[in-house]
């Protein structure tokens, strides 16, 4: 079994990284995590998501 973790700042991005995935075999573990980092002078929304797949 492979463990796999997908995080993106961008949305959009981060959907197309998860749907590619899918269509590998990829399948999703848990739920989306999404954090918000404060770096003093922006604040960015990352979101994060666990994947599986089978040998």
């Amino acid at each position: 079994m492979k463990y796999k973790i997908v995080c993106d700042k961008h949305e959009f991005e981060f959907e197309k990284k998860i749907n590619d995935l899918l269509e590998q075999g990829w399948r999703l573990h848990g739920e989306i995590v999404v954090n918000l980092v404060n770096t003093g002078e922006n604040l960015t929304c990352w979101y994060t998501q666990s994947m599986l797949k089978d040998d």
